[in-house]
Parts: C-alpha cells; structure tokens; sequence
C-alpha cells in the first residue's frame, strides 16, 4: 500500500505545515492572507472546541458555509477532531436541506467560526485523529429514487488523485490554486488540498462559483492563479470573454486549466489550444472521475496531435478500469462495455443504503477484485490504453457540471396536484463547443398549470439545475408497441410551436432598437425564434450559465457594463431595455468618488459613514461644526470588495494609524465591519464611535414584494429628505435610488460578529423617537439598545453617551452643534491618550 494511503489528510497537510510553516496558504480578501502556522492554529483550536463539545470519531459535521477561510479551518479541523463533514450549499432549498440534515444526523451544523469562543483552547496538534481508512465526507448526489443519495467518502481515496496530481504536476511553492468549486462537489476537494499538501496557496477572492467571468480574470490576474478548474460550459464561456474582451494578457500565470464533470467537446478543445496552449503554454487536462470514485482518469488535451475526439486518458497511479459485458466478462480492445473501476479511489458505499451499495460495489473474483464500482458509464479501451467515454446507460445526465438523475424531477413532479404523467429528458444545447444538456420535462395533467407555477414548485424542493428549461403539456405520452415512454417520438422542445397549455401566445413586438437588438441576442443564446418582449428569460429555457452568455453578448452589443445581480432582476427584454438605457446615462455621468473632505485638513482625521441613503454629503452640516478635526464623508461602495476599498482610501491620506472611524445609524453597522477588517490587517484603530446605531444580531429574510416596498418606503420617507438639496435632477436622483438600495440589501444580509480590539462609543439619540419601522427596514428585528447592545464587539471599553434630538436628526440643525462637541471631546481625549503613551 503506498505510505499516503494510510494516513489522514489533515496529517499530510501538518506534515507540509511543518516544512513551510510561514508560507501563505489562504489568500483572500483585497491582500488578506493566512500562513500554514495560522491556519494549522485555528484549525486545531476549533478541533478541540469540537471535541469538547462531545464530538466523537466518526460524527458527522454539517457545513453550511460560503466560501472562505474560516470555511477551509472549519474541513481541516472537523477532521483534526475525528470527524466527517457534509457540504450543505448554502443555496439549496429549505426542504432539500432540511433531508440532509434529517438523512444524515449531523453532531452540529457549522454556520460561521466564532474565533473568540475557540480563544482558550491549545493551537497544538491533536495527533493520529484519523486514517486513510476512515471516513473524510459525506456528499449527497441526486438519486434515482427521487430523493439525494449520501456517498462515504474515505480519507485514502481522496489522497490517491492528490498524490497522482502532485507528481503529474510538479507542484512547487509558489503555485496559487483558485478555489471556486462549491464543497458540495468532490472537485472541490483538488482545489483546497492540491497546494496544501504541497506548500502553495488557494485564492479565495470573493468568488462564488462560475457565475462572474469577470472575477474570475481578475483574480487570477491579481492573485497569478497557476490552476483553475471548470466546467466545459464554462470553460467555453470563459474563452469567449477573453476573446472578447483582449483580456489573455490577465491569464499569462496560468499553467494548467482542469475540466471535469461533462464530456469535452473537441471544438472547445481545439479553441482553448489556439488561444490559450499556443499563446501561454497553458495545458489542457481532461479528467473523468464520479462522487463514488473521483480523479481516476487523466488526459492532456493539448499535445501536439490531431484528434478526432477527446478520450478521458489513462487511469493515474492505483486505478484499475474494467470494461466488461453485461456477463462481467473482459471485453477486447475497441469494443464498447460498461465501465468498471477498482482501486483506491472508491468510496466506502452509500450511506444508509445497503442494496444500493450492494449494487453497485461488487466483488469479481474472476478479476481478483475485493470490490469495484458499477459507474453506469459505457466506455472502450483504444489502442495507446486510453479510454473513449461513451456516455451513460441509464438515465443519469451531467447539467452544468451537475450529476442529475431524471427520476429524481419526475417524483417530485408527479407530486404536484395535477400531474398525472410525465417523463423528463435531456436536449442539447445551442452551443456547439459544449456538450451541456437542457432538461425537458414534457406532462399529461387534468388542470391547467403555467410554466411559472410549475417552476416556483420545483424551485422549492429541487436545486436550480434540476429545474427542467422546457415544460410541455402533452394529451398523451407517447409509447412503444411494448408500453414503455417512446423518447425517440417525443417532440424537440426548441422546434414546438409558441403555445402555453394550448392557447397562442399573443407576442408583444420590440418597439425601439435596443429591444430589436435584445431579442436577436436572446434568439441567438436561447436559439428560439419568435420571442416576445416581456416574456421570461427562465422561462423560455434560458438558465443561469445562459444568463452569463446572454449578458457577455449585451456588453458586447451596448458597450455597457451590467452586473450579474441586475440582469437577474431583468429577465425581460423590456426590463434590459430600460436597464441598458439608464446604464447609458449613468456612464455619461461624472465618475462617482467615494470619499470626499468636507472641511479643511486639520491633525487629525475622523472617516464618516453615512446612514442607509449612502452618500457621505449628509455629514456636511457635521464638517461645519467640528473645527478642530478633518471630516472625511464615505459614500457607500456597491461592490462587494467595499471594505479593502475603504481601508485602501483611508491609507492613501494617512500612511500610519491609529485611525478614528465614525458611522452613523447603518453607516456604524459598516464602520465596524471596516474597523474588524482593517485591525485583521495590523492597522491600528483609535476609536470606533458609532451614532444612534444599533448591532445587526441577525440577518434579514424578505419576500421580493416586502423589499420593493422597504426600498420604496425608505426613499420617498427618508433618503429623499436627507438629500433633498443635493438632487439637481431625475439622473442623479435614480443615482442615489440605486445606492440607497445597494445598501439596503448589504444591511439585509449584514450580522455584525466578532470583537475590535478599540474602544466603541455609542452616542444615542436624545429622545426615545428611534423608529421601529426604520430598524426593520434597514435590516434589524428590535430597535432595542439592550438586546441589540455593543458591549459584546469589544476586547476594549464601551463607552455610552447621550446625545441631542431624534434618531433622524443628530446631525441636522441645533442637534448637530451639541452632538459634534460631544464627538470632538472624544477624538481630543483620545489624542491625549496617545500623546502620553508616546512620552512614556
């Protein structure tokens, strides 16, 4: 047995620990960064945490984590404590997490790592916790029987394809890994311990999954990303942007691309070699592998050879593959079979599912094989020993990357009132560099029932993926002479003519030229023809990797930038209209700065963070006042880097701390996430004061019709009355709309956790007029001072003082002369105290 096999991962991962203790292992963040000492420390403080808890060998952690680092200290300590983790996207349905977490039974679900409540316990390692041979994960895929089938997933199993790619690839030190994978995927596992086996870095930069192209370029730009892995999907829409867009030059650190989870295409293998292999020497691997036996093929796509197809290669090192009969006998070169696998890559079986995992883990004593995996897959051996993938022999496709079993939609359809008959099934997609399926999902039901409630429906029990792109009323299935479904006869869901449940749809024309434009793109992406200008998107098939598409072509066609999150919200040509046009005057604007000195320089310097309309003008009466300090006015940042922005300005204009941040109702929500972050980093904060705001102890969940109206409500009612003097016209009113409601929705998802290490003072509003209303609009549950109270986000001092006039307005009239005095003593004692720790 090779030696890696019989330890754990985490163990390889102190071992690598203790080679390059002081390398950076987690970049994150604008130039965040964690070492091996500190990310082993961490780790190894939660593993006792858990222990201490009562976590026993063997338990099952759940993580329901997005991506960062405290999400790779959470893997790596579950295991250090004995454990098992189970990924639980945080993107999945309530019901489809909630049999998860039911089938599975974990000890804990993991949400976020409170780092002071693991403080007191020993950074030490724990020593041999685990063995290759115990279990490292438990990941769900889609089952048959139309609910997720859990997979054991052993240590050793993980470490073969790990091993195999460190030296197939030479990793060294100074290679960056960009981590994108959703945990919930096996692949993930490459990513994260690729490098930390091997002394080199994972990239964590605010990427979550392949949806922002551009994001991706940029990060493996700044970051000098050496591997990525997509999707051929995505690898074909990936190229497409870095033709477009002339941005190779941002990919030149790139050494390898991995793809894996659909077949590859021999067109986007020829594309990726013209532009990428030539270009940068960047190579090409295919790999094949599943959740039950992951990595167990390799091939580089993009030596020197013509190709008439693109094979899966040859096992790595420890693999066995089989191609048998239906007799499980060994069949010649060249002749199809089903393919069988052996080895150390297999997982341990299915949980909680013994004829399942008979079924598929079988013994064959005629190949001396203790146990190997049925992987359904059809496959043929070819002459040079690699392997031709020949696709499936059930019905199990690939959606985006994405193992989907048909019957799995199905049930849960067949649940819905109504539907008597239905089968789904799998169509190509328009893009013939991609062999990426769509899903149809054609139905025989005695009441009518519209795309849009048959989609809501599926939505909430079924991942997005799994949601067919085509529902087709049928008066009957058709059937073969012996009475099963005949697929063959059903129709192409893109050639249908355009009928819902069997009325013509009445198409609304384009009536200008952006929105003639806009249906030639969406006829071209969704390839349909006759489109109206205020149907859905989704609805006519489109998905989220066809939204990526469709948006590249838009920035292409208008010359505009639109963001993912916008295009979302405008899954209509007029809607995209109406965002296209207002984009282009917006961009003719003046270009928006986000911070401004709103008085003279003084010694010193005061940050200010503005309530929920979001511009940093509202301190200006405020400026006026304090005449001993510099009042610098934050506008809010509506992207998501905003606070290594933040920090990055506040540096610029002073080189060395300590520096005093102040926020103002939601404005001090943020200025403690800046003050937390900026302490991260080793700069000093002075002083934290934070006025008439009150700690987020909770997200916030609303309806898309209750956020509508919180955003309507705050604009008419307040922003409009903070800013009235500032909006000259309709083009910078729908400016400060747009940042009112960019902050709104960063407060909605905004919990103010964790500890500063500066002083915080609280100045409340004179009178007891703090709105209710408000504080639920701006995210919160209770407008309480005592349930919502600071004296917990400080190793420091809380200080508290009363301040002058209502919650509205501290900062306007007489109010703001009393309330400055108040904020200028506690910058002049604070100065004081630095002046006499420098003279001792």
């Amino acid at each position: 047995m090779n030696r890696f096999n019989e330890k754990a991962l985490h163990s390889l991962f102190e071992e690598q620990v203790g080679r390059t203790p002081y390398n950076i292992a987690v970049v994150y963040g604008k130039e965040e960064f964690m070492t091996y000492f500190e990310l082993n420390q961490k780790a190894n403080q939660l593993a006792r945490k858990l222990i201490s808890d009562g976590l026993k060998k063997g338990q099952v952690i759940a993580l329901n984590m997005n991506r960062s680092p405290e999400l790779i200290i959470a893997i790596i300590g579950i295991w250090k404590a004995g454990g098992v983790y189970l990924p639980i996207d945080t993107n999945l349905p309530a019901e489809r997490m909630n049999y998860l977490v039911k089938d599975a039974n974990p000890f804990n679900i993991l949400i976020d790592i409170e780092f002071n409540n693991i403080e007191e316990y020993s950074t030490s390692n724990l020593g041999d916790t685990a063995s290759g041979d115990d279990l490292a994960c438990l990941i769900y895929t889609s089952g048959s029987t139309g609910l997720p089938t859990g997979v054991l997933i052993e240590h050793r199993a993980i470490i073969n394809g790990l091993i195999w790619c460190q030296k197939q690839f030479n990793y060294n030190e100074e290679d960056v890994f960009l981590v994108k994978t959703s945990i919930s995927f096996v692949d993930s596992l490459r990513e994260i311990f690729s490098p930390l086996i091997s002394g080199g870095k994972i990239s964590i930069s605010g990427i979550e999954g392949d949806r922002d192209i551009k994001k991706i370029v940029n990060a493996i730009e700044k970051d000098k990303v050496s591997y990525i892995s997509f999707v051929p999907t995505m690898l074909a829409i990936f190229l497409d942007y870095l033709n477009e867009n002339k941005a190779f030059a941002k990919v030149t650190s790139l050494k390898a691309v991995i793809v894996s989870g659909e077949p590859l295409n021999l067109k986007l293998v020829q594309d990726f070699n013209e532009m990428l292999y030539k270009i940068n020497g960047t190579v090409l691997y295919n790999t094949y592998g599943l959740t039950e036996a992951n990595d167990i093929t390799f091939e580089n796509c993009s030596e020197e050879k013509d190709l008439s197809f693109v094979s899966i290669g040859k096992p790595v090192d420890n693999i066995r593959i089989y191609i048998l009969d239906d007799d499980l006998q060994p069949l010649p070169i060249g002749e199809a079979g089903n393919l069988w696998v052996g080895g150390y890559a297999l997982a341990r079986g299915y949980h909680n599912n013994k004829i399942l995992t008979d079924r598929k883990f079988q013994a064959l004593p005629s190949l001396e094989e203790v146990k190997v995996l049925n992987t359904g897959d059809m496959a043929r051996w070819l002459e040079d020993g690699k392997l031709q993938h020949l696709g499936r022999k059930d019905r199990q496709v690939k959606i985006r990357g994405n193992r989907v079993e048909l019957g799995e939609i199905e049930y849960h359809l067949l649940k819905l009132n109504g539907i008597q008959k239905v089968v789904v099934t799998a169509t190509s997609e328009p893009d013939t560099r991609s062999d990426s399926c769509s899903l149809a999902a054609y139905f025989v039901s005695n009441r009518l029932l519209g795309i849009r409630e048959l989609r809501k429906y599926l939505l909430n029990v079924l991942p997005d993926y799994m949601v067919p792109n085509y529902f087709v009323k049928m008066r009957e299935l058709p059937l073969t002479p012996t009475g099963k479904i005949n697929i063959k006869a059903l129709p192409e869901p893109t050639k249908l003519e355009r009928v819902e449940q069997g009325y013509k749809i009445s198409l609304l024309p384009p009536t200008n030229e952006i929105e003639e434009k806009l249906t030639s793109i969406w006829e071209e992406v969704l390839g349909i023809k006759q489109i109206g200008i205020d149907e859905d998107f989704l609805e006519l098939g489109g998905h989220s990797l066809l939204v990526i598409i469709m948006n590249l072509r838009i920035q292409r066609e208008f010359k505009v930038e639109i963001s993912l999150f916008d295009i979302f919200k405008a899954m209509t040509i007029q809607k995209q209209a109406r965002l296209i046009e207002e984009e282009k005057k917006r961009t003719g604007l003046p270009k928006e700065k986000h911070l401004a000195l709103l008085n003279t320089k003084k010694q010193r310097s005061l940050y200010c963070f503005p309530p929920v309309g979001g511009y940093g003008l509202y301190f200006l009466p405020f400026a006026k006042e304090a005449s001993s300090i510099s009042v610098y006015g934050f506008n809010f940042i509506e992207h998501e880097n905003r606070l290594q922005e933040y920090a990055s300005e506040i540096i610029k204009r002073r080189a060395m701390g300590p520096y005093f941040l102040l926020g103002y109702s939601a404005g001090g929500n943020l200025a403690f996430e800046l003050a937390k972050d900026m302490e991260r980093l080793g700069l000093q904060i002075g002083a934290l004061i934070l006025v008439d705001s009150v700690k987020k102890q909770s997200a916030t969940n609303r309806s898309e019709s209750e956020r509508d109206k919180a955003i309507e409500t705050l604009f008419n009612d307040i922003v409009m009355k903070d800013y009235k003097d500032f909006i000259p016209n309709e083009d910078i009113r729908r400016m400060v709309q747009r940042k009112a409601m960019g902050n709104l929705l960063y407060m909605d998802e905004l919990v103010n956790e964790g500890l500063i290490s500066a002083d915080i003072h609280v100045i409340r509003a004179g009178t007891e007029e703090f709105s209710n209303e408000l504080y639920n609009l701006q995210g919160g549950a209770s407008a309480s001072y005592e349930n919502n109270s600071w004296k917990n986000s400080t190793k420091g001092n809380l200080y508290e003082y009363q301040g002058y006039g209502s919650h509205f307005d501290m900062m306007q009239g007489d109010n703001v002369i009393k309330n400055a005095k108040i904020i200028e003593k506690i910058l002049r004692i604070k100065g004081e105290e630095k002046e006499l720790k420098e003279r001792c």
